[in-house]
């Protein structure tokens, strides 16, 4: 048996790879167009951009008091 570059072995393990990479390929792709889909809407509507700021910055109005609400049921102890 006459073992190269381009054994069974070697072309398994590139397919493997080549699988992943399509895979993470369509997972960004979707983000863009997620990302994209969020920032015509954060340019083109001002409620849009106030609600983004509050529920990715926590900011809030000068007159406003927020609460944060944690679900303590989702969060795991270790015992």
């Amino acid at each position: 048996m006459f073992f190269d570059s381009n054994n069974m072995i070697s072309q398994f393990e590139e397919r493997n790879v080549l699988f992943k990479l399509k895979k993470e390929k369509r997972y960004y792709q979707k983000e863009i167009v997620n990302t994209q889909k969020d920032l015509t809407a954060l340019l083109t509507s001002n409620s849009h951009l106030e609600q983004y700021a509050r529920e990715k910055f926590q900011m809030k109005k000068d007159n406003e008091e927020v609460w944060l609400v944690i679900d303590t049921t989702l969060i795991k102890t270790s015992k």
